[in-house]
């Protein structure tokens, strides 16, 4: 904002432009954004009249010089610039920086230059033809424009997603497997897997048991356990958006032990379908989880035969054909991360 100590009004008339008198001078006097509580153009006008003797400025278009003040914050310091202009040029400059928490202590400096400036210039006070009091200056807004800040620069940063690429990973799981009838089976898992960004090659050995079912007949009765252990294979794709995730579709193969008078072994086969859930622990180990549904096209069946006869003296159906498991299991990554 920009104030101008020079006034054309008179108890409150308009006055006709006076003629230019000979060392007239204007005072135009501008506090910058940030200096608002600096001293008023107003005020600066009084203390220099009150310092010279008198009052010295005139209205701007009845002065033939002016002196051109400004002040403004710099960081901790109040900076004053004070010059004195005269068509064409300037007739001299002077710079004040005081470093003060209250503008007020730069006001006493201010005045002192602008008198030496008035005396250098053998200005005299005017003389008092009314006793009419010292009209009020004007207020003249002026708007100060700063140029925008330019656009902050916007960059594009490629970064690199780190992978592995056909790395070997190892598991050790432990599961619980229960059938469509109520017969749950402890399931423990070793498998190993090569692991590339969205899809896992996974095979392994599973061992399912073992389990307890009572057998009876006329003359006796047993208790049959079955153990059961085989070969695993499934290929799992991981989703793009979230690859801990995986759809996992496989099948199984092995066999099952029975044993309650004697032992027998059967070929056991089935497919499964299963989503696997993967929590990385660090650089080398993940947590995942599994749920999967099996169908088994190749049940086992355990029957006591009276020997001589073969005369089925008792049975054990298969559990079931359908069969759901869940379970968890620990991973190492043996391998590098590549970019």
């Amino acid at each position: 904002m920009a104030l101008s100590a020079a006034s054309a009004t008179a108890h409150g008339q308009q006055q006709e432009p006076t003629a230019v008198r000979a060392n007239s001078v204007a005072l135009n006097w501008v506090r910058m954004p940030g200096a608002e509580s600096c001293i008023a153009p107003q005020t600066l006008g009084r203390s220099v009249a009150t310092r010279v003797g008198g009052p010295v400025f005139v209205p701007i278009d009845a002065a033939d010089w002016s002196i051109e003040g400004r002040i403004e914050r710099r960081g901790r310091a109040w900076v004053a610039t004070l010059s004195a202009a005269r068509a064409p040029g300037e007739a001299g400059a002077r710079t004040i920086e005081r470093v003060a928490p209250d503008c007020a202590a730069i006001d006493e400096q201010i005045i002192t230059i602008i008198a030496l400036l008035l005396n250098a210039n053998a200005v005299q006070p005017q003389p008092q033809t009314t006793p009419c009091p010292t009209p009020e200056p004007r207020v003249v807004v002026r708007e100060v424009l700063r140029a925008a800040p330019p656009p902050p620069e916007r960059r594009v940063v490629l970064q690199p997603i780190a992978s592995r690429s056909a790395s070997i990973e190892l598991g050790l799981g432990v599961g619980l497997d229960r059938v469509a009838s109520p017969a749950p089976a402890a399931t423990i898992a070793v498998e190993w897997s090569l692991r590339w960004p969205l899809l896992r090659l996974r095979t392994g050995l599973y061992f399912d048991g073992p389990s307890w079912t009572e057998l009876q007949w006329e003359s006796g009765r047993a208790t049959l356990t079955t153990l059961g252990a085989g070969f695993a294979a499934a290929l799992c794709v991981a989703s793009p958006a979230a690859q801990w995730l995986s759809f996992c579709p496989g099948a199984r193969g092995g066999f099952a032990t029975g044993t309650a008078t004697d032992t027998a072994v059967l070929p056991t086969a089935a497919v499964d379908v299963g989503v696997r859930a993967e929590l990385p622990l660090s650089a080398r180990w993940a947590l995942r989880s599994w749920t999967e549904a099996s169908v088994s096209f190749l049940p086992s069946r355990f029957a006591v035969v009276e020997g001589g006869s073969n005369r089925v003296l008792a049975e054990a159906g298969p559990r079931s054909v359908l069969a759901i498991s869940t379970g968890l299991a620990i991973s190492l990554l043996i391998g590098t991360e590549s970019r």
